[in-house]
């Protein structure tokens, strides 16, 4: 029988929950279906060839998954700006791996005093080596996330910025510097990213040195990037969109000393989209009809101590 190369038959994993006997009928079925699909030229369906993708890295070092998540959003981003991007944490690579033909986005966090986090310590260690190879042909860019309550604020992203431009590695913009409620910051650095990554400005004419701490403004945004406007996406930790409670249904059934909940959010006009693996964040507010109603009751103003 010759194979159908246009239609690969699709058969069930060795680890599916069936017998040998339900294997052989689905296996079957699959095959069934793949050998009546219409066969067609491979170079009809595609029609003109898409402009390839150009590579794009996107490197992380992340305590406890913001940084993370700050990367896979600029991988995600990157795509719509021509970029074929790969997410990887920071001690997954050597600093002979950063190459010209794929510029490097490094975000990072700080943990300790100044350190960066667990993920990234070793490729750290690796970098500022003294045998760490000279790195000119290689573009880079680093986003710091951080806390202005601790003295290092930003550390580690400073650390890898300050390194990599010591190694002869061509800086696309100047470091991003997030404070805690980071989404404003990271827009206004990623706007000004987009359009030098893909060569609207030459990245070498962009300054050599990093920005000096004092030149970064309170927003958390580089000198170089301008604040965001407050009129940001609604949705975000630093501005929640104020939502209703359209269903509460407790799926636990009558006597069970379990209360498993099924919540509906209305989110129509919010822009709010979700995909799987998404997660939504609630800050819960009390109906204030019945908090005044308890108050009443209670005899109370409302600005006892509790």
């Amino acid at each position: 029988m010759k194979r159908n190369t246009e239609h690969p038959v699709p058969c069930l994993p060795d680890n599916a929950p069936f017998n040998a006997e339900q294997r052989a009928w689905i296996n079957g079925f699959l095959a069934g279906l793949v050998s009546h699909a219409p066969v067609t030229s491979s170079a009809a369906a595609s029609g003109p060839a898409a402009p390839a993708k150009r590579p794009l890295l996107v490197a992380y070092g992340s305590q406890t998954g913001s940084a993370q998540g700050v990367a896979k959003r600029l991988a995600k981003e990157a795509g719509a700006h021509g970029f074929a991007a790969e997410v990887k944490e920071l001690n997954a690579l050597s600093p002979a791996q950063l190459t010209a033909e794929a510029p490097c986005l490094i975000v990072t966090s700080t943990w300790g005093d100044g350190d960066p986090p667990d993920n990234a310590a070793a490729f750290w260690n690796r970098l500022s080596d003294t045998s760490a190879p000279r790195l000119e042909r290689v573009a880079y860019a680093v986003l710091g996330l951080g806390d202005r309550n601790y003295a290092d604020f930003c550390g580690a992203a400073r650390k890898f910025d300050d390194r990599l431009a010591e190694l002869g590695a061509r800086r696309l913009v100047p470091r991003g510097e997030c404070d805690v409620e980071y989404e404003a910051a990271v827009a206004a650095w990623t706007g000004a990213l987009w359009p030098l990554i893909e060569g609207a400005a030459q990245p070498s004419a962009l300054p050599p040195a990093s920005v000096p701490s004092s030149e970064v403004p309170a927003n958390g945004a580089t000198a170089s990037v301008p604040p965001a406007k407050e009129t940001a996406t609604l949705g975000t930790r630093s501005r929640p969109f104020p939502a209703r409670l359209k269903t509460n249904r407790r799926l636990n059934g009558a006597g069970s000393e379990k209360d498993t909940r099924h919540f509906e959010i209305a989110l129509a006009g919010s822009q709010i989209t979700y995909e799987a693996g998404d997660a939504l964040g609630v800050v819960p507010m009390n109906c204030p009809v019945l908090v005044e109603e308890l108050l009443a009751a209670m005899g109370c103003s409302g600005d006892e101590p509790v």
